[in-house]
């Protein structure tokens, strides 16, 4: 269907992803991490959700007539503050996690606490967790997905 629900104990209410892809931000790669850091993942989300602030115009002097404005230029204060794109989205999807090697919860429970909900992935980009896309299914399924599948169900549920 188009809605998935929110439940709780007493009811179940419709709602309806309106839903954006957040591929791992590009940051300085350390394999350790696989790019995970919550701190900038979940800037990234704010910044993708604060409405654009309107730019404010810092007057320069006309050598000519001494008193008009430059509209191009921008202040101090608008380049530290940009604002953000606007976005309207309640759910974003992430295309790759490692939940055998890293803790997510930081960043899953800073969108929680946005109002975000997070498809995750439950494969794998390399390691026991990769579909094999060169075969048709259910050939395509390597036996340890389903465990890698499972591994990231119950770290997360």
């Amino acid at each position: 269907g188009k809605h998935l629900y929110r439940t709780t104990d007493t009811t179940s209410t419709p709602f309806t992803i309106r839903g954006i892809a957040f591929p791992t931000p590009p940051e300085i790669y350390n394999p350790s991490t696989h790019g995970y850091n919550a701190t900038t993942w979940l800037a990234i989300l704010r910044q993708l959700r604060l409405p654009p602030k309107k730019k404010e115009v810092s007057p320069i002097q006309d050598s000519n007539s001494g008193n008009s404005s430059h509209p191009d230029i921008i202040t101090e204060t608008e380049a530290q503050n940009e604002g953000g794109l606007g976005l309207n989205f309640n759910t974003i999807r992430l295309y790759r996690m490692y939940p055998d090697q890293i803790d997510y919860s930081e960043f899953l429970e800073g969108a929680a606490a946005l109002g975000i909900y997070v498809i995750v992935p439950l494969t794998s980009a390399f390691g026991h967790g990769v579909l094999d896309r060169t075969s048709p299914a259910p050939k395509c399924y390597h036996p340890h997905l389903f465990h890698y599948g499972a591994q990231a169900l119950k770290k997360y549920l």
